[in-house]
């Protein structure tokens, strides 16, 4: 099987994975699970296990985030869909946003696309985008005061996480940087933010001072 969840709504994201994942898991108990990222892709790696035969005939559970949504990582792969769609395995792809090309690509696959988009507007009247202007503005005093006003409002970390890391992956796309930034500089910016978000989901430092202490080290 293969599934596709895209979208920069990070709560409802995380929700449908762990949907999937206990569904996948209740079908093959013990699934070993493999997790690719566009930071450190390793196409050799991917395509090595998505070939192979798992032991005791459970099949594996391969999640792969990001890599869909950028069109050079994904250029191999596009061109694999008959291999792919062959794989005896379950895919997960994890993107916050897919093109025409890539969604048209799943498609073919017979793929389960599930939106998980985040709205422009919360209803408590917070913008969950203006984290994400404000970090990638530099503005600390700014950022850091978007951050608890959302929080006491209500806002779950991860339906501020999910914005914040779209914006700061739709800065890293453009062919010019923000002139507070410098490529490297965002691209380490997006990799923490990465970091923070499996860290707080395996038991780490808590999502809101993972995100505090980041933005006080901008």
């Amino acid at each position: 099987m293969i599934a596709s969840l895209f979208g920069t709504n990070a709560d409802l994201r995380r929700k449908k994975y762990d949907a999937l994942i206990a569904s996948f898991q209740k079908r093959d108990p013990g699934s070993q699970i493999f997790r690719f990222d566009a930071h450190e892709w390793n196409e050799a790696r991917f395509i090595e296990i998505a070939r192979s035969q798992s032991f005791f005939e459970a099949a594996y559970t391969i999640v792969v985030y990001g890599v869909l949504s950028s069109k050079e990582l994904r250029e191999n792969l596009l061109d694999m869909r008959e291999e792919i769609a062959s794989v005896g395995h379950q895919i997960i792809f994890i993107d916050d946003t897919l093109d025409k090309p890539a969604l048209r690509w799943l498609e073919s696959l017979g793929a389960q696309i599930i939106s998980c988009e985040s709205p422009k507007q919360q209803k408590n009247g917070i913008d969950p985008f203006a984290l994400g202007s404000a970090v990638v503005s530099r503005n600390k005093k700014v950022a850091w005061v978007c951050l608890h006003e959302a929080l006491r409002a209500g806002a779950a970390p991860e339906e501020l996480y999910g914005p914040l890391a779209w914006k700061v992956k739709d800065a890293l796309s453009k062919k010019v940087t923000p002139r507070e930034f410098s490529r490297d500089e965002l691209t380490e910016l997006s990799r923490g933010l990465v970091s923070i978000y499996h860290e707080a989901h395996r038991g780490g430092l808590e999502l809101p001072l993972a995100l505090e202490r980041l933005i006080l080290a901008l």
